[in-house]
């Protein structure tokens, strides 16, 4: 199947980035926050399809921000994006919360049960996604962006 018709379907996805330089500010109810520079990963839903959300991630065309990770993007590089189709995210949430540390409590998660939904990076990314026989597949913002 072409990748955008892939990301027409209803999912969620784990976007990993880059954030290049420390971050400190204040996003939402979630106050004051710092994080390092580092490899992360963010759980996020689409259930229209996630090609405009993550076209408006890559393109970083948003005026002000939206959604908690919005505060992130201007200091970060996205490196790729897991599209997953059988599982909601908040399933993936606690998935990555029984092995990878938490970058920030809440982010992300104020409306679910979840700790988070923002993570350390680990190489076991995609291990524990085959480990659940999950159907996904990985993009980049390249793929993305030349989708209409």
């Amino acid at each position: 199947m072409d990748i955008c018709m892939y990301l027409l379907r209803p999912s969620s996805y784990l976007m990993v980035f880059e954030l290049v330089r420390e971050f400190r500010g204040v996003i939402g109810i979630l106050g004051h926050v710092r994080l390092s520079p580092g490899f992360y990963v963010y759980v996020g839903s689409a259930r229209k399809g996630a090609l405009i959300r993550l076209r408006r991630y890559c393109s970083k065309s948003f005026a002000k921000p939206r959604w908690h990770i919005d505060y992130l993007l201007e200091f970060s590089k996205i490196d790729r994006f897991y599209i997953v189709f059988n599982a909601h995210e908040s399933e993936l949430a606690a998935l990555l919360s029984g092995t990878l540390d938490v970058a920030i409590p809440r982010f992300g998660a104020t409306d679910t049960r979840n700790t988070t939904h923002l993570f350390v990076y680990s190489e076991v990314l995609e291990e524990l996604l085959r480990s659940r026989n999950y159907n996904y597949v990985r993009v980049t913002c390249d793929d993305i962006l030349r989708c209409g």
